[in-house]
């Protein structure tokens, strides 16, 4: 990863978009279980969304977010490198859900991760993706941001079942933020206006993500996928 993003400016700056936030956690939230694991929860922007009444684990590879998160909620807190085998803690816990918004795509070896993810997972358990799309808009943002790749429907679901997961739901998700990301990435350097486009973002096209809940987008800027591990599934 970068240095950029492995530091706390881009979370920081992400912090303003409480809409985007809560936008992304009602995706998630009709698909809990009761046992949760939360895959890079850095600042925790999602993670204090999480309804009260659920077990919920965090966990990043980022000893700072590690330290902070264990500071400020009460959940448990797991330092994990999702290239890496889980630890042990997590290995016995079983989550009946894995929920990740825009953390697959820093990762350099995904598929790797997401077959510890089918490793830890309970059988029955559901996967939770939130991911960047559609290759052909990256750019110099994506490359200061840590990002390794954006990914299309078809190399998503590929990977998803290469670990041995059905996929129940998987679909395009902001329509004009594709354009707009486009676009973004052909302005000067994002360092000088990223922190006022989030707010403008969070203010002027979030409000089109609740319109695009009963609507099928034939593409957007991300992807949401739903993922399950087979009751009687065993890793590949």
């Amino acid at each position: 990863m970068s240095n950029y993003y492995s530091g706390h400016a881009v979370l920081e700056n992400v912090a303003v978009m409480h809409r985007y936030h809560q936008w992304i956690m009602d995706r998630f939230i009709s698909n809990f279980g009761e046992n949760i694991l939360e895959i890079g929860s850095g600042l925790g922007h999602l993670s204090r969304l999480v309804p009260q009444k659920k077990s919920l684990t965090l966990s990043d590879i980022n000893r700072d977010y590690v330290s902070f998160l264990s500071k400020h909620f009460p959940h448990r807190v797991v330092a994990w490198d999702i290239q890496k085998p889980p630890p042990e803690l997590l290995a016995k816990l079983t989550p009946d859900t894995i929920f990740s918004a825009n953390v697959l795509e820093h990762i350099p070896d995904d598929k790797k991760a997401i077959s510890h993810f089918f490793r830890v997972l309970r059988p029955g358990g559901k996967l939770l993706l939130f991911v960047p799309a559609r290759p052909e808009i990256s750019g110099p943002i994506d490359s200061r941001l840590g990002h390794c790749r954006r990914y299309t429907p078809r190399v998503l679901s590929f990977l998803l079942k290469s670990a041995g997961f059905e996929i129940k739901e998987l679909r395009y998700y902001n329509f004009l933020g594709f354009f707009a990301w486009w676009l973004a990435n052909r302005l000067p350097p994002f360092e000088n206006y990223y922190p006022l486009t989030q707010k403008i973002y969070d203010a002027l096209l979030t409000p089109f993500l609740y319109l695009e809940n009963h609507l099928s987008v034939p593409f957007g800027q991300s992807l949401f996928a739903v993922a399950q591990k087979p009751v009687l599934g065993n890793t590949p």
